[in-house]
């Protein structure tokens, strides 16, 4: 499953989740695009960044309708990492 969330995630993607788990916290809507502006996501996109990171779960709604970011969402980046210290081991 990792794989193909690698494959489809762009890097602007990938940032916003990690910003979202060191929150830590629920976001509304307005933080979360203030979070994906700051780093580049344009307010155009930012609906369909949302939706990525809803339908891949690895963000979930809360029942106030907050932005969470999911266990899912954790391993993926955790697995990104390793892939990444592993690549960078074998250079």
């Amino acid at each position: 499953m990792f794989f193909t969330l690698t494959r489809f995630f762009v890097p602007h993607t990938k940032a916003l989740l990690r910003l979202i788990i060191i929150h830590n916290r629920p976001l509304s809507e307005r933080e979360f695009s203030d979070l994906a502006s700051s780093i580049g996501i344009t307010e155009y996109n930012i609906p369909a960044t949302r939706d990525a990171l809803i339908n891949s779960r690895c963000i979930a709604i809360t029942t106030n309708s907050q932005l969470v970011a999911t266990d899912i969402g954790r391993q993926f980046l955790l697995f990104e990492d390793r892939i990444t210290q592993l690549y960078r081991n074998s250079i």
